[in-house]
């Protein structure tokens, strides 16, 4: 680690090799007494409230969203935050409406003096914020200032992007514009979906949380600005987005395809069909490029290829209209050589 300031510690690393090779201050038993109130609603908050919990950190509570009904039954259902801290036996603190001044009463009674969130999915309001002694951290899956907001690792994946992080930064009342404590980098890699790079970043989240408390609550993190220059916004994603377009690059595609799955989940159309694509690869060839439409199947051996602009996207798994998941190689037969999917239901 690099001292940026006398006895202040950088803690933002450019590498997972780099932020593994640090020995980082343990946490104090007076550390470990602070009370904290934790906020998650997602499978990416569950690592950082385990390893607090194992790491006998004082959890006062944990704060998710209300039980919702899911599926065609709407049978009602409790966010996984809310299954495991019942697990962990810590209270359990189930707000809708965080301006509800019955919600800020219960806080003070609670008497947190940090709270972490995690894939809460609501933005906290200053009365909030103000109320801890160590303040709010929250931990985002992205390099801040890029893709702040709703959709941060599916963003980079549609954008291309060659890295990711995971970043811990202490709460303002803007969205994701607080100064960062510290950071983990990580390449992006071809065979990373959402639901992939995710769990990889919630992993490591939690093993970032672990080594940045002591400095936090002692003082001791040189924290980064963020340059407002450089933000950019993950926008919050909808069915539309999910649409294929082989007029354009193969590699937008694939991105596609890997970003937005499991949802809004990537599609085209069929003879006038819907089919969502699950994932798929570029298929690398040595022969000139095939001459014909972007969307067109072209015949590989057993294999679902479509044409874009500037390669072949080759479909391993996908579903058709009220079916289930196939495997493109037991299916290939329904799509013939020289027709078309297209961007548009026919």
């Amino acid at each position: 680690m690099q001292a940026k300031r006398e006895g202040l510690s950088k803690l933002e690393f450019s590498s997972r090799q780099e932020f593994a090779d640090q020995n980082f201050m343990a946490a104090s038993p007076e550390d470990k007494e602070k009370r904290i109130l934790y906020m998650g609603c997602s499978d990416f908050s569950l690592p950082p409230l385990q390893v607090l919990a194992e790491e006998g950190f004082h959890l006062v509570g944990v704060a998710t969203q209300p039980d919702r009904p899911v599926g065609r039954k709407q049978k009602l259902t409790p966010t996984c935050v809310k299954v495991l801290a019942e697990e962990l036996a810590i209270p359990v603190y189930e707000w809708s409406d965080l301006r509800n001044p019955e919600v800020l009463s219960e806080i003070e009674r609670i008497a947190p003096e940090l709270i972490i969130t995690s894939s809460y999915g609501n933005i906290l309001p200053k009365k909030i914020i103000d109320y801890p002694k160590y303040s709010c951290l929250n931990l985002h899956p992205s390099i801040l200032p890029r893709w702040r907001g709703a959709s941060p690792v599916a963003s980079a994946i549609l954008a291309g992007d060659k890295e990711t992080a995971i970043s811990l930064l202490q709460m303002t009342e803007g969205l994701d514009n607080g100064p960062v404590l510290a950071s983990v980098k990580l390449p992006i890699e071809d065979e990373y979906d959402t639901p992939m790079l995710t769990a990889i970043l919630a992993d490591l989240s939690a093993d970032l949380l672990l080594a940045a408390l002591p400095y936090w609550l002692r003082g001791l993190v040189d924290v980064r600005v963020q340059d407002e220059a450089g933000a950019t916004y993950a926008k919050k994603l909808s069915r539309e987005d999910g649409l294929l377009d082989f007029t354009k690059s193969v590699r937008d595609n694939m991105n596609k395809v890997r970003a937005l799955n499991p949802w809004p989940g990537a599609y085209t159309f069929y003879q006038g069909k819907r089919y969502k694509i699950y994932k798929a690869s570029i298929l690398e060839e040595n022969t000139c490029f095939p001459e014909g439409n972007p969307g067109q199947v072209v015949r590989r051996g057993k294999n679902l290829v479509i044409r874009c602009k500037d390669g072949l996207l080759c479909v391993e798994i996908l579903q058709g209209p009220g079916g289930k998941k196939l495997q493109a190689c037991d299916c290939y037969h329904n799509f013939a050589a020289g027709s078309c999917f297209s961007s548009e239901c026919e």
